[in-house]
């Protein structure tokens, strides 16, 4: 599944269940793979920001963590702004 700034759309509160609904559609070995914001952006509407320590617990539950990094190509609007994904689903 390849991941562009979607998880930003869901309200914090959704987001275990965004995990779950990615890992129910993953066979095992199966892979998340993209783009998240790291930046605290909005509240109170989409898109909703976040950083690396948020993130990392709630995938952390389903997935194996193999790259959660700042972004190296973003582009300029973006750059420093952004982490790059890499999750496994166990086998």
């Amino acid at each position: 599944i390849l991941e562009q700034t979607f998880w930003s759309t869901f309200h914090p509160t959704q987001r275990d269940r965004y995990v779950q609904k990615m890992a129910s559609l993953l066979r095992p070995g199966g892979r998340l793979v993209g783009v998240l914001f790291e930046d605290k952006l909005f509240d109170d509407h989409p898109p909703f920001g976040g950083h690396r320590s948020d993130y990392r617990p709630h995938f952390a539950q389903h997935f194996s963590i193999k790259v959660l990094d700042r972004c190296y190509n973003s582009i300029a609007p973006r750059a420093g702004r952004e982490l790059w994904i890499h999750l496994e689903k166990p086998a």
